[in-house]
């Protein structure tokens, strides 16, 4: 049953559509090299290396100095608390 309904599809495209082969391959290629090319254009190329910079930074960095991150917010906020205590006076009563 499905064997005849696709020689019937296949005939209809070959003898009443003149669709061959050839040019089912042909649309083929053409729609995929146009997905591809769209596909090429929504790729964040900067961002992927940064990840990858990051990753490769922190797999060097890490073993040696610990969380780097983790060590510039503690020097952040330590710089931070130490310029808003210079600059602030509370008083107690």
């Amino acid at each position: 049953m499905a064997t005849d309904k696709y020689k019937e599809f296949r005939n209809l495209m070959f003898n009443e559509l003149e669709i061959t082969k050839a040019d089912i391959r042909e649309w083929t290629r053409d729609a995929t090299y146009e997905v591809a090319q769209q596909r090429a254009r929504s790729i964040d190329v900067d961002a992927i290396v940064e990840r990858e910079i990051e990753r490769q930074v922190r797999a060097v960095v890490s073993p040696i100095y610990g969380n780097p991150t983790e060590k510039v917010a503690t020097q952040i906020r330590k710089a931070v608390a130490e310029t808003l205590a210079d600059k602030i006076q509370i008083s107690m009563k």
